[in-house]
Formats: C-alpha cells, structure tokens, sequence
C-alpha cells in the first residue's frame, strides 16, 4: 500500500526535544540518511540558563541504536518513550547565560519504505522562544519523489553533486517543527539505461554477426562461381602479394592467359593490381 507523506506524518511521532532542567535559544539539527536506511541526527545547541544545572534531558520515541556525546549519559524508558539525560562535569556547570551543546544520535527504524520509494519523517518540540535551523541529506545518488516530495516546501536546495540536502528555518512561537521526505535511488534509472544499453549492444552484435555471417555466406557462393583459373590465383595469393609474371610461372599460364584471368578478378573486384617495372604486384582486395 503506497503512503502518501501526510499519512505517513501520522503515522508515528518520531523525536521530541524537551529540556526541563535549560531553555534552548536555538537549534541546529543535521539529519544524514543513508542508502541502508541508518538515520544519523547530529545536534547542536545553544542553552539559555536559568539556574545552575549539570544535566539536560532529550525525549524520544524511538530507541538510537548508538549515541555519541562528548561525556556521560544515560538512556532510560521503555517502547515508545525513551529518555536521554546527558551529564555535565560540575566544573561546567553555569548560572544565567548561554552554553553550549554537542551530540549524534543514530537510529535503524525512522525510514518507512512502500515498494522502491522510501520515507523519513521527524517532529521536534520547542519553546516559544526558540529558532530552530534543519537540513537533511539524501543518500549519495538518491531523489526526490512523490507530489509532495517534502513537507513542509523546503527554504533552500543544495546538492554536491552527489547528495542532495534540503534546509528548513523554523521560529518558535509554540510550533514543532515537522519534516517529512519521500525519496527513491536514481540507480533505477541506471539500470534502466544500462539495460537498454546491455540489449543494444546485444542487437548491435546480432547485426554485426548477421552481416558478417551474410558475407562470408556470399564470398562462398562468389567463390563457387569462379574458373578454375581464378580460383587457383585466388589460392596462391592467399599467401600473400605477388608479382603477376611469378604467378603465371607458378602455375603455368601463358602471358595472354595471365592477363585474361587478372582482368576478371579485378572486374570482380576481387584483386588489387599495382604496375611494377614490366609486369604488376597483385594481392587480394581487402
């Protein structure tokens, strides 16, 4: 059953950013999918204090399979409401002002797939207050697919040549923002064209078979249709160029014979005949 991206934005609330202990000014979050659906979230935070505190918590629904943070943290809860409490070392700890915050979370169960096409959606809370800047990047060599292709309408599109990233700006003002993409491989269409270019090829060399097998079949019938006398020069310069008085020697023709049967191998278009001093070089036309 195809979803279509609203659908699929029902279907499952994916991450929630929550924290109790500090109030986030603004968020930046990079979002990397990879072509065997691992989603790598990389996350970095500028924290309004408003108090000393030496732990923050991050709220999500789905279980990372691997975090990476520069410290101590835990993971708690159960199916559906997991908790991530990362710690800092007291000495780190602040009164009233900014700081800041680094951490990567990577998950195997955030992209839904329907026949070729994939898709990823992701929901993160804010405060009123907060900013919020997302960009997501398809795997290596993949597109956007689908009408719409991604929710909401991206603010800007860049690609390396390889990958193509997607940006979101979002502002507070009591909003989560959502993001959702519908995406497939372009090596599809690759196949497509090496298959087209594999049975090409394949007629290409049919036909050139055909044709060659059509001219040998022809050279034989030609062949069958000579003299003697032609077959037999035929024959000889098989072995390569030689001179016409050498052949007529070779096989025993007079002068005038030599002559008669060389002008209908050239009439044939057969030979090849170059004057030499007082006789000619003859050699089998290629």
């Amino acid at each position: 059953m195809k979803h279509t991206l609203p659908q699929i934005l029902s279907l499952a609330l994916l991450a929630a950013m929550l924290l109790p202990a500090a109030i986030a000014a603004s968020m930046g979050i990079s979002i990397t999918l990879s072509g065997n659906d691992i989603v790598r979230e990389d996350f970095s935070i500028d924290l309004s204090a408003q108090g000393n505190y030496s732990s923050f918590e991050f709220n999500t629904y789905q279980k990372p399979f691997k975090i990476l943070y520069d410290g101590e943290y835990t993971l708690a809860g159960e199916d559906g409401n997991y908790t991530i409490t990362f710690y800092r070392p007291t000495s780190a700890g602040t009164t009233q002002g900014q700081t800041g915050l680094e951490y990567s979370l990577f998950y195997d169960s955030l992209v839904e797939k329907s026949g070729a096409r994939r898709y990823f959606m992701a929901l993160f809370e804010l405060p009123s207050s907060d900013t919020a800047e997302i960009s997501l990047t398809l795997p290596s060599y993949y597109v956007l697919t689908g009408n719409p292709s991604a929710i909401p309408k991206p603010d800007t599109l860049t690609t390396d040549g390889k990958a193509i990233t997607l940006h979101w700006s979002f502002m507070g003002q009591g909003q989560s923002p959502s993001i959702a993409v519908s995406y497939e491989s372009e090596d599809r269409g690759i196949i497509v064209a090496i298959t087209i270019s594999f049975i090409a090829m394949v007629l290409v060399g049919i036909t050139l078979a055909t044709v060659s097998h059509t001219r040998r079949k022809a050279k034989k019938v030609l062949y069958s249709a000579l003299s003697p006398e032609e077959q037999a020069i035929l024959e000889t310069l098989r072995k390569g160029e030689s001179r016409q008085d050498k052949i007529a020697e070779h096989l025993g023709y007079s002068k005038s014979k030599m002559s008669k049967v060389i002008r209908k191998l050239e009439e044939k278009s057969l030979i090849q005949k170059e004057p030499f001093f007082k006789t000619n070089k003859i050699k089998i036309k290629k």
